[in-house]
Protein backbone atom coordinates (compact mmCIF):
# COMPACT_ATOMS: atom_id res chain seq x y z
CA UNK A 1 0.00 0.00 0.00
CA UNK A 2 1.39 3.36 -0.92
CA UNK A 3 1.91 5.78 1.98
CA UNK A 4 0.12 9.13 1.66
CA UNK A 5 2.29 12.24 1.91
CA UNK A 6 1.85 14.68 4.77
CA UNK A 7 2.19 18.47 4.17
CA UNK A 8 5.69 18.34 5.68
CA UNK A 9 6.79 15.91 2.97
CA UNK A 10 5.99 18.27 0.06
CA UNK A 11 9.09 19.45 -1.77
CA UNK A 12 9.66 23.00 -2.94
CA UNK A 13 8.40 22.43 -6.47
CA UNK A 14 5.15 20.88 -5.29
CA UNK A 15 4.53 23.73 -2.86
CA UNK A 16 5.14 26.30 -5.56
CA UNK A 17 2.79 24.55 -7.97
CA UNK A 18 0.08 24.47 -5.30
CA UNK A 19 0.45 28.21 -4.67
CA UNK A 20 0.29 29.01 -8.38
CA UNK A 21 -2.72 26.75 -8.85
CA UNK A 22 -4.69 28.41 -6.03
CA UNK A 23 -3.69 32.00 -6.88
CA UNK A 24 -6.79 32.78 -8.97
CA UNK A 25 -9.20 30.42 -7.17
CA UNK A 26 -12.02 31.46 -4.88
CA UNK A 27 -12.02 30.44 -1.22
CA UNK A 28 -14.39 27.53 -1.91
CA UNK A 29 -12.34 26.31 -4.85
CA UNK A 30 -9.11 26.60 -2.85
CA UNK A 31 -10.68 24.60 -0.01
CA UNK A 32 -11.71 21.88 -2.47
CA UNK A 33 -8.18 21.73 -3.88
CA UNK A 34 -6.71 21.49 -0.36
CA UNK A 35 -8.97 18.58 0.51
CA UNK A 36 -7.97 16.77 -2.66
CA UNK A 37 -4.27 17.24 -1.93
CA UNK A 38 -4.44 16.51 1.81
CA UNK A 39 -3.40 19.97 3.07
CA UNK A 40 -5.00 22.96 4.80
CA UNK A 41 -5.33 26.56 3.66
CA UNK A 42 -2.86 27.73 6.32
CA UNK A 43 -0.22 25.51 4.71
CA UNK A 44 -0.62 27.47 1.46
CA UNK A 45 -0.37 30.79 3.31
CA UNK A 46 2.76 29.65 5.14
CA UNK A 47 4.41 28.42 1.96
CA UNK A 48 3.53 31.67 0.16
CA UNK A 49 5.13 33.74 2.91
CA UNK A 50 8.28 31.65 2.71
CA UNK A 51 8.51 32.13 -1.05
CA UNK A 52 8.03 35.90 -0.76
CA UNK A 53 10.81 36.12 1.82
CA UNK A 54 13.24 34.20 -0.39
CA UNK A 55 13.13 35.68 -3.88
CA UNK A 56 16.25 33.88 -5.05
CA UNK A 57 14.90 30.47 -4.19
CA UNK A 58 11.61 31.42 -5.88
CA UNK A 59 13.35 31.98 -9.19
CA UNK A 60 15.06 28.58 -9.04
CA UNK A 61 11.79 26.88 -8.10
CA UNK A 62 10.07 28.48 -11.09
CA UNK A 63 12.75 27.11 -13.39
CA UNK A 64 12.39 23.66 -11.89
CA UNK A 65 8.60 23.80 -12.29
CA UNK A 66 8.96 24.96 -15.89
CA UNK A 67 11.41 22.16 -16.62
CA UNK A 68 9.05 19.65 -15.05
CA UNK A 69 6.15 20.91 -17.15
CA UNK A 70 8.22 20.65 -20.32
CA UNK A 71 9.23 17.11 -19.47
CA UNK A 72 5.60 16.19 -18.79
CA UNK A 73 4.53 17.76 -22.08
CA UNK A 74 7.22 15.83 -23.93
CA UNK A 75 6.15 12.59 -22.24
CA UNK A 76 2.50 13.14 -23.17
CA UNK A 77 3.40 13.83 -26.81
CA UNK A 78 5.47 10.65 -26.90
CA UNK A 79 2.61 8.64 -25.41
CA UNK A 80 0.16 10.12 -27.92
CA UNK A 81 2.40 9.22 -30.85
CA UNK A 82 2.79 5.68 -29.53
CA UNK A 83 -0.97 5.15 -29.26
CA UNK A 84 -1.64 6.66 -32.68
CA UNK A 85 0.91 4.28 -34.15
CA UNK A 86 -0.72 1.36 -32.35
CA UNK A 87 -4.16 2.32 -33.66
CA UNK A 88 -2.92 2.58 -37.24
CA UNK A 89 -1.20 -0.81 -36.95
CA UNK A 90 -4.34 -2.36 -35.51
CA UNK A 91 -6.45 -0.91 -38.32
CA UNK A 92 -4.07 -2.46 -40.83
CA UNK A 93 -4.38 -5.82 -39.08
CA UNK A 94 -8.17 -5.63 -39.22
CA UNK A 95 -8.05 -4.93 -42.95
CA UNK A 96 -5.77 -7.94 -43.48
CA UNK A 97 -8.06 -10.12 -41.38
CA UNK A 98 -11.15 -9.12 -43.41
CA UNK A 99 -9.28 -9.68 -46.65
CA UNK A 100 -8.33 -13.18 -45.50
CA UNK A 101 -11.96 -14.01 -44.72
CA UNK A 102 -13.15 -12.77 -48.11
CA UNK A 103 -10.52 -14.87 -49.83
CA UNK A 104 -11.70 -18.01 -48.05
CA UNK A 105 -8.91 -18.20 -45.49
CA UNK A 106 -9.41 -18.56 -41.76
CA UNK A 107 -9.38 -15.43 -39.61
CA UNK A 108 -6.09 -14.77 -37.89
CA UNK A 109 -4.14 -17.27 -40.01
CA UNK A 110 -2.04 -14.48 -41.59
CA UNK A 111 -1.02 -13.03 -38.19
CA UNK A 112 1.01 -14.79 -35.55
CA UNK A 113 -0.60 -15.11 -32.10
CA UNK A 114 2.31 -13.32 -30.40
CA UNK A 115 1.89 -10.35 -32.78
CA UNK A 116 -1.83 -10.15 -32.07
CA UNK A 117 -1.12 -10.10 -28.34
CA UNK A 118 1.49 -7.37 -28.78
CA UNK A 119 -0.76 -5.05 -30.77
CA UNK A 120 -3.74 -5.65 -28.50
CA UNK A 121 -1.66 -4.63 -25.47
CA UNK A 122 -0.81 -1.31 -27.13
CA UNK A 123 -4.47 -0.23 -27.13
CA UNK A 124 -6.00 1.11 -23.90
CA UNK A 125 -9.71 0.39 -23.60
CA UNK A 126 -11.01 3.58 -21.94
CA UNK A 127 -14.67 2.59 -22.03
CA UNK A 128 -16.38 -0.44 -20.56
CA UNK A 129 -18.51 -1.90 -23.35
CA UNK A 130 -20.20 -4.55 -21.23
CA UNK A 131 -23.95 -4.44 -20.70
CA UNK A 132 -25.06 -3.37 -17.24
CA UNK A 133 -28.34 -3.33 -15.40
CA UNK A 134 -29.87 0.09 -16.06
CA UNK A 135 -32.67 -0.20 -13.50
CA UNK A 136 -32.95 3.12 -11.59
CA UNK A 137 -31.96 3.29 -7.91
CA UNK A 138 -34.78 5.15 -6.19
CA UNK A 139 -32.85 6.12 -3.03
CA UNK A 140 -29.78 7.38 -4.88
CA UNK A 141 -28.64 10.93 -4.19
CA UNK A 142 -29.29 13.41 -6.94
CA UNK A 143 -26.41 15.29 -8.54
CA UNK A 144 -27.77 18.54 -7.08
CA UNK A 145 -27.47 17.22 -3.50
CA UNK A 146 -24.00 15.82 -4.18
CA UNK A 147 -22.88 19.18 -5.52
CA UNK A 148 -24.41 20.95 -2.52
CA UNK A 149 -22.43 18.67 -0.18
CA UNK A 150 -19.19 19.51 -2.00
CA UNK A 151 -20.07 23.21 -1.86
CA UNK A 152 -20.76 23.09 1.89
CA UNK A 153 -17.59 21.21 2.91
CA UNK A 154 -15.46 23.70 0.97
CA UNK A 155 -16.91 26.82 2.55
CA UNK A 156 -14.31 28.68 4.64
CA UNK A 157 -16.04 27.84 7.95
CA UNK A 158 -16.08 24.11 7.13
CA UNK A 159 -12.92 23.73 5.04
CA UNK A 160 -10.81 22.42 7.96
CA UNK A 161 -13.50 20.16 9.46
CA UNK A 162 -14.43 16.53 8.95
CA UNK A 163 -17.97 15.25 8.23
CA UNK A 164 -18.09 14.08 11.84
CA UNK A 165 -17.92 17.79 12.79
CA UNK A 166 -19.79 19.28 9.82
CA UNK A 167 -23.03 17.27 10.08
CA UNK A 168 -23.75 18.21 13.76
CA UNK A 169 -23.05 21.88 13.05
CA UNK A 170 -25.47 21.84 10.12
CA UNK A 171 -28.08 20.20 12.35
CA UNK A 172 -27.63 23.00 14.90
CA UNK A 173 -28.53 25.40 12.09
CA UNK A 174 -31.61 23.33 11.19
CA UNK A 175 -30.10 21.94 7.98
CA UNK A 176 -29.75 18.25 7.11
CA UNK A 177 -28.18 17.27 3.81
CA UNK A 178 -27.05 13.68 4.39
CA UNK A 179 -25.51 11.37 6.95
CA UNK A 180 -21.82 11.34 7.86
CA UNK A 181 -21.24 8.15 5.86
CA UNK A 182 -22.88 9.74 2.82
CA UNK A 183 -20.65 12.80 3.23
CA UNK A 184 -17.59 10.56 3.26
CA UNK A 185 -18.82 8.61 0.23
CA UNK A 186 -19.45 11.78 -1.81
CA UNK A 187 -16.10 13.25 -0.76
CA UNK A 188 -14.31 10.06 -1.79
CA UNK A 189 -16.01 10.15 -5.20
CA UNK A 190 -14.77 13.74 -5.69
CA UNK A 191 -11.23 13.00 -4.40
CA UNK A 192 -11.69 15.10 -1.24
CA UNK A 193 -10.51 12.57 1.37
CA UNK A 194 -6.74 12.99 1.46
CA UNK A 195 -5.03 12.50 4.82
CA UNK A 196 -4.37 15.97 6.30
CA UNK A 197 -3.35 15.35 9.91
CA UNK A 198 0.19 15.87 11.17
CA UNK A 199 0.66 12.20 11.99
CA UNK A 200 1.17 9.50 9.40
CA UNK A 201 -1.87 7.93 7.78
CA UNK A 202 -3.06 4.69 9.34
CA UNK A 203 -1.69 1.52 7.79
CA UNK A 204 -3.97 -1.49 7.32
CA UNK A 205 -1.75 -4.54 7.18
CA UNK A 206 -2.93 -8.10 6.72
CA UNK A 207 -2.47 -10.37 9.73
CA UNK A 208 0.55 -12.62 9.62
CA UNK A 209 -0.29 -16.01 8.13
CA UNK A 210 0.95 -19.16 9.84
CA UNK A 211 1.67 -22.51 8.21
CA UNK A 212 2.15 -25.84 9.92
CA UNK A 213 4.26 -28.50 8.21
CA UNK A 214 3.88 -31.14 10.93
CA UNK A 215 1.94 -31.86 14.09
CA UNK A 216 2.36 -29.86 17.34
CA UNK A 217 3.54 -26.71 15.59
CA UNK A 218 0.40 -24.55 15.68
CA UNK A 219 -2.61 -24.92 17.97
CA UNK A 220 -6.00 -23.26 17.60
CA UNK A 221 -8.46 -22.86 20.49
CA UNK A 222 -12.00 -21.67 21.00
CA UNK A 223 -14.85 -21.57 23.54
CA UNK A 224 -18.16 -23.16 22.54
CA UNK A 225 -21.56 -22.85 24.27
CA UNK A 226 -23.12 -26.13 25.48
CA UNK A 227 -26.77 -26.46 26.45
CA UNK A 228 -27.60 -27.11 30.10
CA UNK A 229 -30.77 -28.43 31.77
CA UNK A 230 -31.67 -24.86 32.74
CA UNK A 231 -32.95 -22.65 29.94
CA UNK A 232 -30.79 -19.56 29.45
CA UNK A 233 -27.77 -21.07 31.19
CA UNK A 234 -24.90 -22.74 29.38
CA UNK A 235 -21.75 -24.73 29.94
CA UNK A 236 -18.56 -23.58 28.23
CA UNK A 237 -16.37 -26.01 26.30
CA UNK A 238 -12.72 -24.93 26.15
CA UNK A 239 -11.04 -26.87 23.33
CA UNK A 240 -7.58 -26.78 21.73
CA UNK A 241 -6.94 -28.41 18.33
CA UNK A 242 -3.77 -29.08 16.35
CA UNK A 243 -4.39 -27.44 12.94
CA UNK A 244 -2.12 -29.89 11.08
CA UNK A 245 -3.46 -33.23 12.31
CA UNK A 246 -6.91 -31.91 13.40
CA UNK A 247 -6.37 -33.74 16.67
CA UNK A 248 -7.98 -32.40 19.84
CA UNK A 249 -5.02 -31.98 22.18
CA UNK A 250 -7.00 -30.76 25.17
CA UNK A 251 -10.44 -29.76 26.40
CA UNK A 252 -12.27 -28.73 29.55
CA UNK A 253 -15.87 -27.85 30.43
CA UNK A 254 -16.72 -25.09 32.92
CA UNK A 255 -19.80 -23.22 34.05
CA UNK A 256 -18.27 -19.79 33.38
CA UNK A 257 -16.14 -18.06 30.77
CA UNK A 258 -12.86 -17.00 32.32
CA UNK A 259 -9.28 -16.36 31.24
CA UNK A 260 -8.12 -18.33 34.27
CA UNK A 261 -9.82 -21.48 32.94
CA UNK A 262 -8.20 -20.95 29.53
CA UNK A 263 -4.77 -20.50 31.12
CA UNK A 264 -5.25 -23.67 33.18
CA UNK A 265 -6.09 -25.64 30.02
CA UNK A 266 -3.01 -24.37 28.18
CA UNK A 267 -0.77 -25.19 31.16
CA UNK A 268 -2.26 -28.69 31.36
CA UNK A 269 -1.58 -29.28 27.63
CA UNK A 270 2.01 -28.05 27.97
CA UNK A 271 2.58 -30.24 31.04
CA UNK A 272 1.21 -33.37 29.35
CA UNK A 273 3.29 -32.57 26.24
CA UNK A 274 6.49 -32.54 28.30
CA UNK A 275 5.65 -35.87 29.94
CA UNK A 276 4.92 -37.42 26.52
CA UNK A 277 8.28 -36.25 25.13
CA UNK A 278 10.07 -37.62 28.20
CA UNK A 279 8.34 -40.99 27.87
CA UNK A 280 9.35 -41.25 24.21
CA UNK A 281 12.94 -40.42 25.12
CA UNK A 282 13.05 -43.09 27.83
CA UNK A 283 11.68 -45.67 25.39
CA UNK A 284 14.49 -45.09 22.91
Amino acid sequence: MSKEKSPQDWNTVERFEAIVHCHHLTDDQASAYCREQGIYLHHLNTWKAEFLSESKSTESVYKQAQTKLKQENKRLHKELNRKEKALSETAALLVLSKSAKRSGGKGGRLIAYSDRQHYSALIDVSEDLRLHNTAPVHNQLSEAIKQEIITVINKPEYSALTPHQIVPRLLDLGCYLASESTFYRVMKAHNQLKHRAKGAAGQHNKPQSLKATQANQIYSWDITYLLSPVKGQYFYLYMVMDIYSRKIVGWQVHDAESSAHAADLIEDIARRGKHRQKAIGDTF
